[in-house]
């Protein structure tokens, strides 16, 4: 086979997450000794060639200065600014940013002079971020940690006198222990009347005890759909389609005389795609495991790379360019499968497959894995590749078994570039969906729903006009008549266009309400529909609590959480479920994809190793996991004054009915 057109975005995606920690720029830290019970913290910075990082005082609105946090500082105080010594930074006009910008090439080296005042008790921890670009790109601002104790200071130092205790620590980044972590950290707290300890025991036994009511089966099954209905869509690209009528017809001229060993030979070729993207989703899962891939899904790095990427697909699929990995992939493929034979053979065409298809399918799988990731399931990243290598795998077999069938296929032809034309209008609508939970995560307020809508009508109305025949891209063909087909996807996509115009006034668009952003973002609505009173800090909410004799509903979202937005348009806002709420409940939410920094940085040991949690999201996302043995969401759970279940947890489900079942049995328990 001479295949050319590949990509894969399975290799793009590995190269997402290796991305963050190049060696564009290498740290060395130190601690130098200046006199007087002073000492310097020395950040020296070794800059790849070709790049230049920013120095450390950079005016407001520009690129993001090289700059130092601490996390811990014990037995020392902090003199002066964190800046640049020794050589200076090259100040030039930057005409993106407008403004002059200091520069450094090279190297730099920066410090930050500090005032023992515990020469036994020393110890400071913390790290340096620093920004590195290029003529083409830039490296996120990512942490390089330091950390230096008493053994570490210069043999000569002496204590200093200090105006202040003798261990202190910074305000924005004190180490607390791990039984102080219910130290509100989000707001001020009222009176509780339960211990605070208590408030964050873990309850799975109890929980366990109820049984629970979310049904994981149900969640996987989902996810099982989505990858076959994406797997079939996969099926019409130009990269998969052809490669149907040519595949079957190897095996059957392979074997002429037995059509049996044909029909074998396709099974097993159709085994060995289920069977490597199945083992995809399970590398993928190994590698990253399910609570680290639910985290990356929610992350707004992430999300804003992926939007990038899928962004870059799509400009792909409307004919921009051909993306295109080196031949010699592909033609070592070709080469295995010439010099083996049996089982082995079969195997490396079908691994063929998957590399040649993966300019097409790449966007499809990528989307299908972090959408199985915000599952919190082992299994779901293997599922979701189940389900799409299952749709691909059956045409192969079929058509082997049935080989008249093959007369029966539309020829390729230019329909299949229209295929991939509106894959590519698909393609850059979706990724909106991650722009969005990028700039939720943020509070940056540049993708609230008014625009997303906007962009979605604008996407929509493109699309109908180009199955009509009014707009061409490259490798289309002119189009004499609008067939049946065309006018059918333009009469969706006009209708389309026009149902989510409503939604530009505060209509709710249930059907879409998980991937739109939420109807808070909106500047213009109508008729809102919410809840009275939301609590969004844990302690305080039960402190409400207990002073309201009220039950607590504590519901666990994230701002990427599509199921979570789903709850919040469809059954949150029934007028049952939300009288019971307002006048029955004291509602707590909390986000664990919360991207806000927490007053103090809080250190707790989970699963016998110590975890650092920086933001209000880090919080959240560990009381679930430490006290109710959960990380998906949406995951709701109804507690008393004490922080004990009364119900069983409830997840995703957008039944209303089981959802009033819910509150009234937790109310009932509660009143007990």
């Amino acid at each position: 086979m001479d295949l050319k057109r590949i990509i894969t975005s399975l290799v793009l995606l590995f190269t997402l997450f290796q991305a963050f920690p190049q060696n564009v720029i290498s740290w060395k830290f130190s601690l130098q000794d200046k006199g007087n019970g002073e000492v310097e913290l020395v950040a020296d910075a070794t800059i790849q060639q070709g790049w230049h990082m920013y120095d450390s005082k950079i005016p407001d609105n520009g690129p993001y200065p090289t700059s130092l946090s601490f996390d811990e500082l014990k037995g020392a105080e902090v003199l002066g600014d964190f800046h640049a010594t020794g050589k200076q930074a090259t100040v030039k006009y930057d005409p993106v940013f407008q403004m002059n910008i200091g520069t450094f090439d090279n190297s730099a080296k920066f410090i930050q002079r500090l005032k023992v005042t515990d020469k036994d008790n020393f110890s400071v921890a913390g790290d340096v971020r620093a920004q590195a670009c290029d003529d083409q790109s830039c490296t996120p601002p990512l942490p390089n940690e330091f950390s230096f104790n008493s053994t570490n200071l210069p043999k000569i130092i002496t204590v200093a006198a200090s105006t202040r205790e003798a261990v202190s620590s910074t305000p924005e980044a004190a180490m607390v222990p791990a039984e102080n972590l219910s130290l509100d950290s989000v707001s001020s707290p009222a009176p509780v009347a339960a211990d605070k300890e208590l408030l964050w025991a873990p309850v799975t036994e109890e929980l366990n005890s109820f049984g629970s009511q979310h049904d994981d089966s149900s969640s996987l099954w989902s996810i099982f759909l989505k990858g076959l209905i994406w797997g079939f869509a996969a099926l019409l690209t130009p990269c998969v389609w052809p490669m149907i009528p040519i595949t079957v017809s190897f095996f059957l001229n392979r074997n002429k005389k037995v059509r049996r060993k044909a029909v074998s030979d396709a099974a097993i070729y159709g085994s060995s795609i289920i069977f490597i993207y199945v083992a995809l989703g399970l590398v993928i899962t190994a590698i990253f495991g399910a609570s680290a891939l639910n985290n990356i899904a929610t992350s707004a790095v992430f999300n804003l790379i992926f939007f990038a990427l899928l962004l870059i697909f799509a400009m792909s699929f409307l004919g921009a360019f051909e993306l295109v990995l080196p031949a010699s992939w592909t033609n070592k493929m070709d080469s295995k499968v010439d010099s083996t034979s049996g089982l082995i053979s079969l195997f490396f065409m079908a691994f063929t497959l998957a590399l040649v298809s993966f300019s097409c399918t790449g966007p499809i799988i990528g989307w299908l894995l972090v959408e199985a990731a915000t599952q919190g399931s082992y299994l779901a990243p293997a599922i979701g590749m189940l389900g799409f290598a299952i749709a691909l795998a059956i045409p192969f077999t079929l058509f082997a078994i049935f080989p008249s069938w093959l007369k029966t296929l539309p020829k390729s032809g230019s329909w299949l570039n229209s295929v991939k034309v509106v894959l590519g209008f698909i393609v850059l609508a979706v990724s909106m969906k991650f722009l969005s939970v990028a700039d939720l995560s943020n509070g940056w307020g540049i993708l609230n729903r008014d625009v997303f809508l906007v962009l979605w009508i604008v996407i929509s109305g493109i699309l109908g006009f180009y199955l009509l025949g009014k707009l061409k891209f490259h490798g289309d063909s002119d189009v004499p008549h609008v067939t049946i087909p065309r006018l059918f996807l333009s009469i969706f996509s006009f209708a389309f266009a026009l149902y989510l115009i409503p939604g530009l006034w505060g209509a709710p668009l249930k059907p879409i309400s998980s991937i739109l952003p939420p109807l808070s973002t909106q500047d213009f609505k109508l008729n809102e529909v919410s809840l009275k009173t939301v609590y969004t800090d844990y302690e305080t909410g039960m402190a409400a609590a207990a002073q309201t004799g009220k039950p607590a509903l504590v519901s666990f979202a994230g701002h990427g959480c599509v199921n979570c937005h789903k709850m919040d348009a469809t059954v949150l806002v029934d007028e049952r479920v939300k009288n019971l709420i307002d006048n029955e409940f004291v509602y707590i939410t909390l986000m664990v994809d919360e991207r806000a920094k927490l007053p103090e940085i809080l250190e707790v040991n989970e699963n016998g190793r110590k975890t650092k949690l920086k933001t209000v999201g880090d919080k959240w996302s560990y009381l679930q996991r430490e006290k109710f043995g959960a990380q998906s969401q949406p995951y709701y759970v109804i507690l008393d004054h004490s922080g004990k279940p009364v119900a069983p947890a409830h997840a995703f489900d957008e039944n209303i009915s089981n959802y009033v079942k819910f509150l009234e049995t937790g109310l009932r328990n509660f009143k007990k």
